[in-house]
């Protein structure tokens, strides 16, 4: 099912998107839309990206631009309907329990985090 931006449909999944130049100098914006698992893997030698997924609908979409890459963005915000900014205190203390046996191990982990001001 593909997000209408009304309200009420599915929206899970991943939403990769990458921003490109192209060689004439223009920069484009390519996204993918799935809500399956995928992986997304990038050969630096080859200089080549490739989609690994495990089904579903592969909406792709790409934002054409000129010499400045805000073009492409800005395209790519408008169509995505814009993104909510997360409050900087949102980013706290999201730590996983996974591994914590004993109280100590969560104090020692809330104590480095102090110390590195996080």
């Amino acid at each position: 099912m593909i997000d209408d931006r009304m309200g009420g449909t599915q929206t899970y999944g991943t939403h990769p998107m990458y921003l490109n130049k192209e060689q004439s100098g223009n920069w484009d914006v390519v996204f993918l839309r799935n809500i399956n698992a995928m992986d997304l893997v990038f050969n630096p030698d080859t200089r080549m990206l490739q989609y690994i997924l495990t089904g579903g609908v592969m909406e792709f979409k790409f934002f054409l631009g000129d010499k400045n890459p805000e073009t492409s963005i800005r395209a790519y915000h408008q169509f995505i309907g814009e993104y909510m900014i997360q409050p900087f205190w949102a980013h706290g203390y999201h730590q996983s329990r996974w591994g914590m046996i004993y109280l100590s191990d969560m104090t020692e982990i809330v104590d480095k985090m102090a110390e590195n001001r996080l």
